[in-house]
Formats: structure tokens, C-alpha cells, sequence
């Protein structure tokens, strides 16, 4: 997987492992044709991704979520940041829909205090002014989230409305 992220391509896959000597144990070279690397880097890409996406949120104290949709392709993807209190950012949860819309918004905050994302020292969503994640987060947190919208995304709006 390490090798795959860093560029190796499934093609050259063989050849640079076992140049290297850096096979996955157990694993012969003889095994490590293109689509083997690609189905293994994919099942292990899968198990990491549902992992990180399952984890407990309670151990961490969020002040912010930064909350927007990502289109790629034909796919639009939700995405919620947590801002810790150390300053780092993490990705706390995606969610794949046809749009910004409140069920999908609302169906993704969910999921994070379900994982034990906490309101009870105030936390403030920044979001782009879409009406999903304003009726996402009066739903699921009410009053208890402040609602911040992008800096970014508001001058965005001024310079070409939205139609």
C-alpha cells in the first residue's frame, strides 16, 4: 500500500519491489502481477477507509467542523474536518449523495455524534451557505452548534451569484 501511494505503479509494481527487496512479507514476486497489487491496494485501502470512518470521536475535543461538498466526476462527496484543540485537522466523516441536500447533511452530522462528537463546549460549523448544511445542523444539533458561513464562499457569491 506504502508503495502505491507513493507512486509505484501497478505496472512497475514487481520489478521495484523486488529490486528493492521490499515485497510485503510472504508475499513471491511471482504474485505481485498488476491486478493482484491493484485488488490487495484496494481491499486495503477499503479496510483503512472504513476504519478511520467508524473510530470513536469522543477521546478528542472538536472546536470546529468545517463542513462542504467536493464534486468529483459524478459523484458529490460531503466532507466534515474537525478542527481539534491542538489546531490539527481531521477528517471525521464522508458522504457520498447527488447533492448538498438535508437528508445527506443530516444522515453525515449524524453519524459523528453517534461516534461521540460532543456540543457540550460549543462548537462552531463552518459551512458555504448551502441550505443542506444549515437544516443538517438544526436538525441533528439545534442551537447548541454556531453557524459560521465561509469567508471564501460569501465573497464567491458576491463576485458571481449563485443562480
Amino acid at each position: 500500500m506504502h508503495a502505491c501511494i507513493l507512486g509505484v505503479a501497478t505496472r512497475g509494481y514487481r520489478q521495484d519491489q523486488a529490486a528493492h527487496g521490499t515485497l510485503p512479507e510472504g508475499v513471491p514476486v511471482l504474485a505481485a502481477s498488476r491486478s493482484t497489487v491493484s485488488r490487495r491496494f484496494t481491499r486495503d485501502a477499503q479496510a483503512l477507509l472504513e476504519e478511520q470512518l467508524a473510530r470513536p470521536l469522543q477521546a478528542e475535543r472538536y472546536l470546529a467542523l468545517f463542513l462542504d461538498g467536493v464534486q468529483l466526476g459524478a459523484h458529490q462527496i460531503l466532507v466534515a474536518l474537525g478542527l481539534t484543540a491542538a489546531g490539527e485537522k481531521q477528517v471525521l466523516g464522508l458522504r457520498e449523495g447527488d447533492s448538498e441536500n438535508h437528508a445527506v447533511c443530516g444522515a453525515l452530522l449524524e453519524d459523528l455524534v453517534a461516534r461521540g462528537l460532543s456540543t457540550e463546549s460549543g462548537l462552531l460549523a463552518v459551512v458555504d451557505g448551502g441550505k443542506g448544511w444549515a437544516a443538517g445542523i438544526a436538525r441533528v444539533f439545534g442551537a447548541r452548534v454556531l453557524v459560521q458561513r465561509c469567508v471564501v464562499h460569501y465573497a464567491d457569491a458576491r463576485i458571481m451569484p449563485v443562480s
